[in-house]
Formats: structure tokens, C-alpha cells, sequence
């Protein structure tokens, strides 16, 4: 953990917050907002001996999120999420590789799927990546707090790893790759996903076991990263439900 203040915003961001043991020094409220909602966090609050205050005008979140994306909320925290080390991947089943993706929304969605779905962790390069802020986590509806993440000086290298504990790695291309929906996938699985504009990298490319892609028949030959792995997690949780009867 590191001391860097920051503020999450958003009702189901903030709602995620108070279930996880991160530490909240202070929670501001709109006092307009719904008043079931209202009653929900002024009692969390209370049960959990958070400083709650409440504010009459809108303005004085807005200042501190000026995006308005705060839904009436910010919670303010010391501490960040924990990124973990590659190690304690060893016994996992499930885990998602990105290269480069540096759209925090999308990183964020990416989450929130692989939460919905069982993933046991994502990893991310420490350089030329997005990493957690507030709007990962608002898009991730605070799913990022209960996510295993780990960030890596060499995905290249992290794969190898992988590989030695008895991963299959899985290459997410747009096209020319395998049609994922008739591809076995392997107990321990790893699925690579490319950033936004390039891909996965040749480099990791290479390092893959398997090269798939999504079947599309419309007039653009690619998926959004995260709508993609959404797609992907799916046909993998059909998949292991056959195999356990």
C-alpha cells in the first residue's frame, strides 16, 4: 500500500468501498440525493465510525470532481488498491493479461467482467498502462477493490512464468485467430488482450499458445477491449459448466 490521497466517487464505487477493508477518512454527501440511498450511507457510516458530512449545494462536489460523476458521493481514502505479486498466481485457473491498455474505462469494464465472471487476477505492465484511479474503479462499479492485480516490469517474462505453473496463454486477435467459440480451453487458463489502437504486441503475441478471435459478421472487423472480454469470459463459463456436468 502507498499514502496517496484519493477520492472514489459514485454510489455503487462507494457502496463497494465500505465492504472492503480499505480505510475511508471521510465521506461527503449531497444532502438531495435519494433518501433511501441518503439513510444507507449515513448509517454505514455510523456503523463503521466514518465522518460523514453532508452538503446543501452541488457545486462544492463538482469542484472536487469536476467530470460530475460523482451520482451525489466521494469518499476520501489514504490508501490505494494493493497490487500483488506474480507468485501468488500459482494455484490460480482463471487469469487475464493486458497489454498496454491505457483507457481507464475499458480497463475499468474489464474488471467488472472479470469479477462477474471468476477471474482470479489481471496483470498489467508497470509502464504504458492505465493503472487504478478513481474512474477505473467507477467503471469497474468498485469491483476493483476485490480484484487481484498484479503489475509486472515484463509481461514477455510473466508469461514464461505462467506457462512453468501450467498456463495455456490465449491470444485475443481481432481477426485470423481461432474461432473462440470451437476452441477447447485448458484448465489453467490465460487470455491476452491488446490495447486499443495496436493490439497485442508481437513480441507477446509470439509467447501465446493459441491466437483466437470472435466470430463478428456486421461491417467493423473488431470489438471494443472490453465488450471483447466480456465475450470471452462467457464462452469460457459455458464451457466449464459442460465439463462439470
Amino acid at each position: 500500500m502507498t499514502d496517496a490521497k484519493q477520492t472514489i466517487f459514485g454510489i455503487h464505487p462507494v457502496e463497494m468501498l465500505l465492504k472492503s477493508p480499505i480505510k475511508i477518512e471521510k465521506i461527503l454527501i449531497l444532502e438531495s440525493l435519494q433518501k433511501n440511498k441518503l439513510d444507507f450511507f449515513k448509517k454505514k457510516a455510523s456503523e463503521k465510525k466514518i465522518p460523514l458530512e453532508t452538503a446543501s449545494n452541488r457545486k462544492i462536489l463538482d469542484e472536487i470532481c469536476p467530470d460530475d460523476a460523482h451520482q451525489g458521493i466521494i469518499a476520501f481514502i489514504k490508501t490505494e488498491v494493493q497490487y500483488l505479486p506474480l507468485e501468488s498466481l500459482k494455484d490460480a485457473k482463471t487469469i487475464l493479461i493486458l497489454d498496454h491498455i491505457t483507457d481507464a474505462r475499458n480497463f475499468g469494464a474489464i474488471i467488472r467482467s472479470a469479477d462477474l465472471f471468476s477471474v482470479d487476477a489481471l496483470i498489467i505492465p508497470e509502464d504504458r498502462s492505465v493503472h487504478i484511479n478513481p474512474t477505473v474503479i467507477k467503471a469497474s462499479a468498485g469491483t476493483a477493490f476485490f480484484m487481484k492485480i498484479i503489475k509486472v516490469p515484463n509481461l514477455s517474462n510473466a508469461i514464461l512464468k505462467l506457462k512453468d505453473w501450467g498456463f495455456w496463454i490465449y491470444g485475443s486477435v481481432g481477426e485470423g485467430g481461432k474461432d473462440i467459440f470451437k476452441t477447447p480451453l485448458s484448465e489453467k487458463t490465460a487470455f491476452v488482450l491488446g490495447s486499443e489502437g495496436k493490439g497485442i504486441a508481437e513480441k507477446i503475441l509470439e509467447k501465446c499458445d493459441f491466437k483466437i478471435s470472435i466470430p463478428t459478421e456486421g461491417n467493423i472487423d473488431s470489438l471494443n477491449v472490453s465488450v471483447a472480454t466480456g465475450i470471452i469470459l462467457y464462452d469460457l463459463s459455458i464451457k466449464r459448466r459442460k465439463v462439470q456436468g
